[in-house]
């Protein structure tokens, strides 16, 4: 047959080969029909009541792995192989790829869940997958309510161009990955703002955190600010917008270092201004302090044998207003005191320099001066022969004593000159 063309409709029961052109209105096939549609727009429509295969083979039926494409109305489409679309696709519902899925273009969801889920490296879990939530507030969410219970890993550079925070840091913010030494977070230039590592100290250098805990060494390679105010005035003034705590269970430790022979320096001041400097210490080994206003000028000193230096002098609070119920100091009290303590010359045991020096001991003075003259008291010391507690005086009141001695011995020879003269 040539050419078949019939305008009304005909049923062909047995096999039909048309080697020419046929025009045809509507067909029929078993259940289904193929069909063309002219209501607004013309269309080509497929109709059957269970679906359609799409199937490359050499035979009938085609084999299950010939067919390429399968729609069904309670599954939707399969497709078994690879597919290429070149334009843009629209899928309603959803999708389940058992395979591969190259993207040359974007990808648009119009939804607000990606979930990722893989029976296999879920290691017995499951969860819903939620690698990627659109959250309220127009906020994306990344590992939504910890449905990934091992959290996220980044296993390369990454650059944060906003703001990066945490509302509590109880949590592991950054981990040092397996495999790797350290975690470092760096600037645009390259400087390496935060870098932890599993057999490094941590190092801080420009870098801003609400809150900020280290159970181990930190190294600030700049200046540490906490509250917005250097880290030595907050250390001084915690009431004004910053403050360090430094405690634990056992002895609270603040190390201040240096690693060569510079020696280690904090400073206290106001107004931007730095008034008083403590340095700790020089090459010597002196601890001092340090006035910074004006000219530099050295205000005490203590060296490595303990010996203290004011170099301004130095006064005791002693106001008439400081004092009530005072009584005069009976001479004869102070003479016997005298008569019965003798100076002498020692050495110190508890001290590198055992050099001979000349003083009193203080045991003397608890045994025969008055109680009322408050000369000597009680401290706990240590040194290479271990911790005890001994007692002290108080060199200063000793001019007490010896200027009522000196008034005494003063009454009398000029008793004396009067009786001569």
């Amino acid at each position: 047959m040539s050419y078949l063309q019939k305008s009304g409709p005909d049923v062909f029961t047995g096999d039909l080969d048309i080697t020419g052109h046929c025009t045809l209105g509507r067909v029929v096939l078993g259940s289904g029909s193929l069909e063309e549609h002219n209501e607004g727009f013309r269309v080509l429509t497929f109709v059957h009541d269970i679906g359609f295969n799409f199937g490359i083979s050499a035979s009938t039926p085609p084999a299950a792995a010939d067919i390429v494409l399968s729609l069904d109305a309670s599954t939707g489409a399969t497709i078994q192989g690879a597919m290429s679309v070149s334009g843009n696709a629209s899928v309603g519902g959803s999708v389940n790829i058992g395979g591969s899925l190259g993207i040359s273009g974007s990808v648009t969801v119009q939804g607000t869940d990606v979930q990722l889920f893989s029976a296999e490296r879920a290691g017995g879990n499951s969860h819903p997958g939620r690698a990627l939530v659109h959250l309220g507030g127009d906020q994306l969410g990344i590992n939504y309510a910890s449905d990934f219970t091992a959290g996220v890993l980044i296993d390369s550079a990454c650059a944060v161009s906003g703001a990066l925070s945490a509302p509590s840091l109880a949590c592991s913010l950054l981990q040092v990955a397996p495999g790797q030494s350290s975690v470092a977070i760096t600037s645009q230039s390259g400087a390496v703002l935060l870098n932890l590592g599993a057999s490094v100290n941590t190092f801080l250098n420009g870098l801003s955190a609400p809150v900020l805990e280290s159970t181990g060494d930190t190294i600030v390679g700049g200046t540490l600010t906490v509250g917005g105010t250097n880290i030595l005035n907050a250390i001084a003034n915690a009431g004004g917008g910053g403050g360090v705590t430094i405690g634990s269970s056992g002895r609270a430790l603040l190390e201040i270092i240096d690693s060569d022979n510079t020696g280690a320096e904090i400073k206290f001041g106001m107004n931007n201004a730095a008034w008083w400097s403590i340095y700790g210490t020089d090459v010597n080994g002196q601890f001092s302090i340090w006035r910074n206003i004006g000219s530099m000028f050295k205000a005490v000193s203590i060296n490595a044998q303990a010996y203290t230096t004011f170099h301004g002098g130095s006064t005791n609070a002693s106001d008439r207003s400081l004092k009530s119920n005072e009584q005069l100091v009976e001479q004869d009290e102070c003479i016997e005191l005298v008569k019965k303590v003798n100076a002498l010359t020692y050495e110190r045991n508890d001290m590198e320099n055992g050099n001979r020096r000349i003083g009193f001991f203080a045991n003397d003075f608890a045994d025969n001066a008055p109680t009322s003259f408050n000369l000597t008291g009680k401290a706990q010391h240590f040194d290479r022969h271990g911790e005890r507690e001994i007692l002290t005086l108080d060199y200063s009141r000793l001019n007490c004593v010896l200027w009522t001695v000196c008034r005494n011995l003063l009454s009398r020879v000029e008793a004396l000159e009067a009786q001569l003269s």
